[in-house]
């Protein structure tokens, strides 16, 4: 008796393609971006999903809690941000960073986030907003470009990746010019890069959003190998050379901190 073989959509190398998996991730990755919900045709037309294939997805993803709906608008629902708290409890970087990122937030009082980097990717796991009426939020690129050469703790995940990595990204990625202040030069960017090296933080001034000021310090593990930042986003305008002196001293020392639960020594 003869089988009948369905032909299977493969990734490249082999791997499976299963297209709703793969719609589902657009769509979360797409709803973490924005906060405020997003309504079910806007969803469709950004996302180039049908109405009413986007609407089954969405109804399971709401179902199992994924996805909430409000006043036609669909945004993360809690549980799934509930699923991430009880994966990020459970790692080291994230229960060792908590204190020191509060303890930054009540001091400055401006929002906080701690970065994980993992195989030459960004994750962040913490985000404490100020306390200000004016908060500035946590951004990583715009329409899917590339930004590492563009922020602070993307600017110290490039600085300690082998040299190769570096190259790499400027070849497969390129310098996309994000504001006036951006670095596209690739000399001028590797010149940034030892400097970061050499003075253990970095800074963005309006390199990315022009308004915004990021000051990061890298965080390292017993290996001495670099696994994440900590640092303060906040308003480019607001602040002397003596406040952000402040935060560069607080942020280095916040890194240090951490660092030393991580296991790590000179």
């Amino acid at each position: 008796m003869e089988r009948t073989r369905r032909k299977r959509a493969r990734f490249p190398h082999g791997k499976v393609r299963v297209k709703c998996v793969e719609k589902t991730g657009r769509i979360l990755r797409l709803l973490a971006e924005r906060p405020e919900g997003v309504p079910l045709k806007e969803l469709s037309q950004e996302l180039g999903i049908i109405p009413s294939t986007l609407h089954h997805l969405l109804a399971t993803m709401k179902a199992v809690g994924y996805i909430e709906e409000e006043e036609e608008r669909y945004r993360i629902g809690l549980g799934l941000v509930e699923l991430v708290f009880r994966y990020l409890a459970k790692t080291d970087l994230f229960t060792a960073s908590q204190p020191e990122a509060k303890r930054l937030r009540d001091r400055f009082n401006e929002t906080v986030a701690v970065i994980s980097y993992q195989g030459g990717k960004e994750f962040p796991i913490i985000e404490l907003p100020s306390r200000s009426y004016i908060q500035v939020n946590l951004a990583f690129s715009q329409n899917d470009v590339p930004a590492l050469h563009a922020t602070a703790s993307g600017k110290i995940s490039l600085a300690y990746s082998p040299a190769e990595v570096l190259s790499d990204y400027i070849n497969e990625k390129g310098l996309h010019k994000f504001t006036s202040n951006t670095i596209t030069d690739p000399k001028a960017l590797q010149e940034e890069l030892e400097r970061i090296k050499k003075q253990g933080y970095a800074l963005d001034r309006g390199e990315y959003r022009e308004e915004i000021l990021g000051v990061f310090a890298p965080i390292f593990d017993a290996h001495k190998d670099l696994v994440g930042t900590i640092g303060i986003i906040t308003l480019l305008f607001k602040h002397s050379q003596e406040e952000i002196g402040e935060f560069i001293k607080g942020v280095t020392e916040a890194g240090r901190n951490i660092s030393s639960k991580l296991g790590y020594t000179l």
